[in-house]
């Protein structure tokens, strides 16, 4: 018995509308269906699908002479969809049409911006053509909207786009490649899969499992504490809650992983009041002011790492290009004196005055309704105003979560993890064409304003540099960039999604970044 915390609605994100991001959605869906490839525990992409992952190195991933790139799929013949079809090349061809085909109102992956065509070479093979160079071309046809679609029970329905995505498809009538397959489906209540005894990597060991949706965080708890529940899946439980879990249960276990996007504070780089925020020395010297050392032991125990990038710690790939980045070691002298520099003066009450002499307050702003988000930016506003610079915290009421021009213009500091990583598409967010303005109605993924043009063009290097050494060469100016000009003020990565995980269940693994259910073909019971 598993739970996820969230009310899944559709089981592919392109049709899942406002809530095709709900808590346990993707987990679900991979308990049913499997794609070209998989991320497994240490990042690296897993074939499934597919007998290879293709690289540079097996040829299957080629980087022509003009700029363009070719890429080849190789089918195993023995995959077959629930139904008993076997999977097709003409099922993939089917699948990026769907997904560039702008007539259906559906969310459109955005990794096919970058492709040029696909097409079969032979009834068990594909070519994708790439218009330009892309670092996570690999991932296509593997998540995020691209999961592969059976042509042959929805082809008919994509003539009719008023009506494609209400087929019963999407939901109690879902077709998969994967371990298990849907036997129930019970809207807001739960989902039953039960094994697929002709799954091409081998029949699961556990024949069925019950999915329940929970839309509270107390009843989610209470269920794995009665033992009602085997497994939670999925983002949802707060740290608090894993911790009261671990203390608390002795049915099972906790666990969490240290990674992800860092919890960070996003400066307003657009429009700041005061505008002493737009000043790179005014954040370098907030920076120095807070002991996040200090934040990730009395809010997170062990359960956390000081971040000095947004690089997670221990990710072997990537860590090289950790050594560019510049830190700001707790140091509330050094701070002052930047702040002294700038011309900023103290007044009789020991606040910093602006140039002119004027009073001013930095905004710290929480963005969510996460606890931990609110106890940081007390915190940081503590440390802050110990050196003289008063501050302000402003937590977000629900009623203003969806307001737009809201959530845009905030004055001062903003505190998240959204955006907060070195993917290609956290870093391209972090462009003029995307800022939030009125003219795009508030709309776009560059949250925080910032705008540099050097910084795009290096990102743009990065996002078409293929070879690996290479790619960690750019990464590592990309991240002294961010750093030098805070860009983010990084503060620390905290264990995130806690899953809790029954003493009987085997072959579960919730302390990495991988999607729990990565390996369920691999779960047991004792």
């Amino acid at each position: 018995m598993a739970g996820v915390l969230g009310l899944p609605v559709a089981l592919n994100s392109i049709v899942g509308g406002p809530n095709l991001s709900a808590p346990g959605t993707a987990e679900l869906v991979q308990l049913m269906h499997v794609g070209f490839t998989v991320a497994d525990p240490r990042g690296l992409l897993t074939p499934r699908l597919v007998e290879m992952v293709p690289t540079l190195e097996n040829g299957l991933w080629k980087v022509l002479a003009d700029g363009r790139m070719e890429m080849t799929f190789v089918l195993r013949p023995e995959a077959r969809w629930h139904d008993g079809a076997p999977i097709r090349v003409d099922d993939v061809l089917f699948t990026a049409a769907v997904g560039q085909d702008r007539a259906l109102p559906i969310v459109r992956p955005q990794i096919y911006e970058y492709v040029e065509r696909v097409e079969a070479l032979d009834p068990k093979t594909i070519v994708v053509h790439w218009k330009r160079p892309y670092i996570e071309a690999d991932t296509i046809f593997g998540g995020s909207g691209t999961e592969v679609l059976p042509k042959h029970l929805l082809a008919d329905a994509a003539q009719n786009p008023e009506t494609f995505t209400e087929q019963g498809y999407w939901t109690r009538g879902f077709v998969g490649l994967g371990p298990y397959r849907l036997k129930e489906w019970v809207a807001e209540s739960h989902a039953v899969v039960e094994v697929n005894p002709q799954y091409f990597l081998g029949r699961p060991p556990i024949d069925e499992i019950e999915v329940r949706f929970i839309s509270d965080y107390n009843t989610m708890v209470a269920n794995v504490l009665a033992g009602a529940l085997d497994l939670t899946m999925g983002r949802g439980l707060s740290l608090e809650q894993g911790f009261q879990l671990q203390r608390q249960w002795q049915g099972g276990r906790v666990d969490m992983s240290v990674g992800g996007a860092p919890l960070s504070l996003g400066p307003q780089h657009r429009n700041p009041d005061p505008a002493l925020v737009g000043e790179v020395q005014f954040r370098r010297a907030l920076y120095h002011a807070i002991d996040r050392q200090d934040l990730v032991d009395s809010l997170l125990g062990s359960l956390g790492a000081v971040a000095h990038s947004p690089i997670p710690p221990g990710d072997a790939l990537l860590r090289e290009a950790e050594a560019g980045a510049v830190r700001y070691p707790y140091d509330p002298k050094r701070a002052v004196q930047l702040l002294e520099e700038m011309g900023l003066t103290r007044g009789a009450d020991g606040a910093f005055r602006d140039r002119a002499g004027g009073r001013f307050q930095v905004e710290l702003r929480q963005s969510g309704a996460d606890d931990l988000e609110q106890k940081t930016i007390l915190s940081v506003a503590d440390f802050w105003t110990r050196i003289g610079v008063p501050s302000d915290t402003v937590f977000v009421p629900p009623a203003r979560q969806r307001d737009r021009e809201y959530r845009a213009t905030y004055p001062g500091f903003e505190a998240g993890t959204v955006g907060n990583t070195v993917s290609a598409t956290d870093l391209s967010s972090l462009r003029a064409s995307v800022l939030r303005t009125a003219e795009r109605n508030w709309q776009g993924n560059n949250r925080i304003g910032y705008v540099n043009a050097e910084f795009e063009t290096i990102v743009d290097r990065y996002v078409v540099t293929i070879p690996l050494a290479e790619r960690k060469q750019v990464l590592t100016q990309i991240v002294r960039h961010l750093t030098d000009q805070v860009v983010n003020v990084y503060l620390m990565f905290i264990a995130k999604t806690p899953t809790a995980i029954a003493s009987r269940m085997v072959n579960v693994d919730g302390k990495t970044d991988a999607i729990v259910s990565w390996n369920v073909h691999e779960w047991d019971v004792k």
